[in-house]
């Protein structure tokens, strides 16, 4: 079979290369600061990113059966499970029932650029070198969430570049500060808290304050609140 994945760069259009980096980087980032796990960050990224017509929440919803390579089963790795799941979304627009075996090869598309880059499409293989290294764990989890979004983005907008006009910007530049990074991203909890809902999700959130800088950060009712114990900081006014 033929992968029109691989052939995208006979294809190259400026504004869809643009935009499918952002979208890209915006999983990275989800997964990268503790909001969503690998699934999520992929279906909320491109869900939101182009407008797919699902809530953040529905998003989740549908993706979080599927971290973790199956809940933590060590199949199918999670971030290509989140591509092929939102390349369905949009494929299959309003006419489903019509275009099934399209998806279906989609899938496969996406399953063997997939395996073709890593090796690999299960968690157990794809881990089995960086399993007892949480930090590399955690980078490789984050670039394999990034790759899968970058060639779910690529099939879809090869499918349906119409979806490039409907791109919310807004969304895809916003950054949340990654916890526990390098220099004035190394936070120690304060005592301040806050109280954030986002739709039916409601919790309360300890500030931060960088070591470095002695700024004070606070949870911010613009980001998700992950899981209660990585929310997504930015910087108060």
């Amino acid at each position: 079979m033929k992968n029109r994945i691989s052939n995208w760069e006979e294809k190259r259009i400026p504004l869809a290369e643009q935009l499918i980096a952002q979208i890209t980087e915006r999983a990275r980032n989800l997964y990268q600061t503790r909001q969503l796990l690998c699934t999520e960050a992929v279906v909320v990224a491109l869900n939101h990113g182009l407008d797919g017509g699902l809530t953040d929440a529905q998003a989740v919803a549908m993706a979080a059966p599927f971290c973790v390579a199956l809940g933590e089963s060590g199949c199918l790795c999670g971030a290509l499970s989140g591509a092929v799941m939102v390349s369905g979304l949009f494929l299959g627009n309003e006419r489903p029932y019509r275009y099934r075996k399209d998806m279906r090869e989609s899938a496969r598309q996406l399953h063997d650029a997939f395996k073709a880059s890593n090796g690999a499409t299960c968690c157990r293989v794809l881990s089995q070198n960086v399993k007892h290294d949480k930090k590399a764990h955690f980078r490789q989890c984050a670039d394999l969430t990034a790759e899968a979004t970058e060639l779910a983005a690529k099939l879809i907008l090869q499918k349906r570049p119409e979806l490039i006009t409907r791109a919310k910007k807004g969304f895809l530049a916003k950054r949340q500060s990654e916890i526990g990074g390098k220099g004035d991203t190394t936070y120690r909890h304060c005592n301040g808290s806050h109280r954030i809902r986002h739709g039916d999700y409601e919790g309360l959130y300890r500030c931060c304050k960088s070591k470095t800088s002695g700024r004070v950060l606070c949870p911010s009712d613009s980001g998700y609140p992950g899981d209660g114990n990585h929310p997504a900081y930015t910087y108060s006014a």
